[in-house]
């Protein structure tokens, strides 16, 4: 949280009109995540992660984009979802 938290600080200070989905650390589906976007009128939706790696020389870090339309059968209602900001 502290993450988005001091992000969405620095968006604002650069003239950002920056939202969090959330204020505390609890679960929201992708589903309730996509419709608070946007009823906002969002143009871009950020989810941040952090992840963890048994392996301590680990480093970096993943974006994920959207492709054009569902890569596979699973992924076709996340990308339903997102495809309507």
């Amino acid at each position: 949280m502290s993450l988005a938290q001091k992000l969405a600080e620095d968006l604002k200070k650069d003239g950002y009109d920056a939202r969090l989905t959330r204020d505390q650390d609890i679960s929201l589906s992708p589903a309730s995540r996509t419709a608070m976007a946007s009823a906002a009128g969002a143009v871009a939706l950020v989810s941040l992660h952090i992840n963890a790696s048994y392996n301590d020389q680990a480093r970096g870090l993943r974006v994920f984009v959207p492709a054009p339309g569902p890569v596979d059968e699973p992924s076709a209602p996340l990308w339903e979802q997102s495809s309507r900001l």
